[in-house]
């Protein structure tokens, strides 16, 4: 019977010793739960911050490009202008030494004959 009570004793204060572990434990793990949640929660705000500033650095990457692609296209458009007028006055060039190789010839030819002409006097 004495021996009973002991073991009667014991089982609640096993059960306390077990409750206490248990409670402790889960408040332990609530916390490192809730320090991983938070570390996740930072991670992810980082994450989050650091593709905010890569959209907005592509963003400004995307301006700069348009910004280069009209100029661009504003010098393609002055270049393709400059060579129209290149082409232009190559083919007036060409027309006018087509006008005074004739007009060469012409001279040639009144020469040539004026020579024929004394030449018989």
């Amino acid at each position: 019977p004495a021996h009973n009570q002991k073991i009667n004793f014991g089982y609640p204060l096993l059960i306390f010793c077990l409750i206490s572990f248990y409670s402790q434990f889960l408040f332990n793990d609530k916390r490192f739960i809730r320090k991983k949640f938070l570390f996740t929660l930072k991670e992810r705000e980082k994450l989050l911050e650091d593709m905010e500033n890569k959209i907005t650095y592509l963003q400004s990457v995307i301006s700069t490009l348009k910004d280069d692609s009209l100029l661009a296209d504003e010098k393609l458009k002055a270049l393709q202008e400059e060579v129209r007028l290149l082409w232009d006055a190559s083919r007036k060039n060409n027309f006018e030494l087509h006008v005074l190789e004739s007009e060469a010839q012409d001279t040639e030819d009144r020469v040539e004959a004026v020579n024929l002409k004394v030449e018989k006097v």
